[in-house]
């Protein structure tokens, strides 16, 4: 059993599907445009056609059972939505798995804003909203960067909002370590940036820690 696997899951008609899919794939397996670098090795599955190659035919089903955690990334674009109908027993056993194993999420990425209404038990959840960020790239490094932040939170262990334990559901906290020579600036600008494009929350010394606390005690 491997301790994390991930499945990307999208509708064959959309365009850019597999560009995503891919991106994906290089981020957490391995980037097959340089080999013979070292890479992450995670599991990435694709889950768009049938098991025979037809588009009219729905992909295989994800077994929950096969790792010891499972992110299931599902890109919604209209043209999944336009065929909701089609998909709606695929995204309802999605949505199942998601509330029976802790151990598995589903993280729905919104490619467009009709994705929201793809499906009721899908919609309750909070989407990866890329439809607001205009250039590509911003797009596909944001997708990078929010999977990347859920991906390290189900690792470890965080709780569900459903769970009602809100000390359940840290965001991850980085520690900005820095040069008290000449790192300031660049750790404040770090700083800045990780509160803007990320879900991560951070700790710098120069502002995190109040006037006349222990540096110690509050580290």
């Amino acid at each position: 059993m491997h301790p994390f696997t991930i499945y990307v899951v999208w509708h064959p008609l959309f365009a850019d599907g597999k560009a995503y899919a891919e991106l994906i794939y290089q981020t957490y397996s391995r980037n097959f445009k340089e080999p013979f670098n070292r890479s992450l090795g995670i599991p990435v599955y694709y889950r768009s056609i049938g098991a025979s190659g037809s588009e009219d035919e729905m992909p295989k089903s994800i077994d929950p059972n096969v790792a010891d955690h499972t992110g299931i990334v599902v890109l919604i674009d209209d043209s999944m939505v336009i065929h909701r109908d089609e998909w709606r027993d695929y995204l309802e056993e999605l949505a199942g798995m998601d509330q029976e194993h802790d151990h598995l999420r589903v993280f729905p990425v919104a490619i467009s804003k009709n994705a929201i209404s793809v499906n009721t038990s899908l919609s309750r959840k909070n989407f990866i909203r890329v439809f607001d960020k205009e250039k590509q790239e911003q797009k596909a490094r944001f997708i990078n960067i929010s999977l990347a932040h859920e991906f390290c939170r189900l690792l470890h262990g965080f709780g569900r909002a459903s769970d009602n334990k809100p000390a359940s559901l840290p965001r991850l906290k980085l520690f900005l370590s820095h040069s008290k020579a000449d790192g300031v600036e660049i750790t404040k600008l770090l700083k800045y940036w990780l509160q803007e494009f990320t879900g991560l929350q951070s700790f710098f010394d120069a502002t995190d820690i109040p006037p006349g606390e222990s540096f110690g005690k509050v580290i």
